[in-house]
């Protein structure tokens, strides 16, 4: 099998790898996106991947229309992926992108890197000065019927709400660094479960209203305007014949609708068991509150995973969150004595906190501590709850020699 791999250190390490045989058969109307991988193999510039802001942390809209089939490949070769490579690989991402370089006939490259300086950037210099780069790596890339595809693997992709700004950046870059139109480029993502895709369209990006982004050199969101919620959310609509409009979805009902402005708090003493839904309380659902100064939103995620056993990803369906949100409920209730240490085993097991101590072990003195840096290191293959509740048992079994995380 004609592989190749190019370890490329951008803060962290990436394994840039191509299919030969797969890119001389497929790319033949894309001479210049084998080439673009041929110059990234040899000397991959080191510039643009450390400053400017990072693709995945950028919050913006309208969504574009996208196209959901009911089964899709991808999600099957990702159950196959997470399956046949548990044992070779230790992160899921490269389970799933190495299965699919090896075994689906149109994937030819995984963890490709991209950039634009801010002259190309366009929409995007408001988030850029003029001496910062805009840069991220694709999971996979793949030809397909004459296109070029930018896949990007999202475990809990049904919860996933600012990713077409991800990937229409990265298709933005892929055309500026190899010369291939955005017309004969397409964007989707995918995990075991769901697939979407879109169209990514120059008249859509030049749309970008920016809500927020993690600007270069820090690791906090920095909010320009106030996020609409999920309901609220503006799509980007284009006919056959060309013409595009901005979609505004109905307005929710009263009972639904949050107080003040878009970014409105719950009343005191009440919260949401579904994050846009309507507000309650542990005393309409005829619960006890426990004896506890936490939120009663993580109270309820508590109650759920310690009263009604339900697992991280149940209570992640049931309550229309990210899994990361639950396991960091879960985080604090343990901290807050709510419930044993041992209980976070079942959102870390333990292969993951064996993973991510090992991590944190190899860490430079600059990690201070955070978070930010394990999650990068790992390629986003751990969320941040889950990261807390491996570290949290990692320092109780003496697994962390770390200075900075003891």
């Amino acid at each position: 099998m004609n592989i190749r791999s190019t370890s490329i250190n951008h803060k962290q390490i990436y394994n840039l790898r191509t299919h030969g045989e797969k890119l001389d058969r497929l790319a033949r109307p894309f001479p210049s996106l084998s080439s673009f991988l041929e110059e990234m193999h040899e000397a991959c510039p080191p510039e643009p991947f450390f400053s400017g802001p990072r693709s995945s942390s950028i919050h913006a809209g309208p969504l574009p229309v996208y196209d959901q089939p009911k089964t899709h490949l991808r999600c099957e070769h990702t159950l196959q992926g997470l399956r046949v490579n548990a044992e070779r690989f230790a992160e899921r991402h490269e389970q799933v992108q190495v299965y699919m370089l090896e075994n689906d006939d149109c994937t030819v490259a995984m963890e490709v890197p991209l950039w634009i300086d801010y002259q190309e950037a366009g929409v995007f210099q408001a988030l850029m000065t003029a001496d910062v780069f805009l840069s991220g790596h694709v999971d996979v890339l793949a030809i397909e019927e004459g296109l070029v595809w930018i896949w990007d693997y999202k475990p809990g992709a049904e919860k996933e709400r600012w990713v077409h700004v991800q990937l229409s950046a990265y298709a933005l870059m892929l055309s500026r660094r190899t010369g291939i139109p955005l017309e004969k480029i397409r964007c989707g993502y995918f995990d075991d479960r769901l697939c979407r895709t879109f169209v990514p369209r120059q008249v859509h990006i030049d749309c970008f209203d920016f809500y927020s982004y993690v600007p270069s050199g820090q690791n906090r969101q920095t909010v320009i305007s106030p996020k609409p919620s999920r309901n609220e959310m503006l799509v980007f609509v284009f006919d056959e014949q060309g013409h595009h409009s901005i979609d505004v979805p109905e307005p929710l009902p009263e009972s639904q609708r949050r107080s003040g402005s878009v970014a409105g708090r719950t009343p005191a003493g009440t919260f949401r068991i579904v994050k846009d839904g309507d507000t309650t309380t542990f005393e309409e659902l005829g619960l006890q509150k426990p004896e506890s100064q936490l939120h009663l939103s993580t109270l309820y995620t508590w109650h759920l995973f310690v009263n009604e056993q339900k697992s991280v990803s149940a209570i992640a369906d049931l309550r229309e969150m990210k899994e990361s949100t639950i396991s960091g409920h879960l985080y604090a209730a343990a901290m807050d004595g709510l419930m044993d240490l041992s209980r976070l085993a079942l959102v870390a097991d333990r292969q993951t906190v064996a993973t991510i101590c090992e991590c944190i072990n190899s860490l430079p003195e600059d990690a201070d501590g955070r978070l930010k840096p394990v999650f990068l290191t790992l390629k986003e293959e751990f969320d941040y709850g889950k990261i807390k509740c491996a570290i949290a048992l990692g320092k109780r079994d003496g697994l962390i020699h770390n200075n900075q995380y003891v």
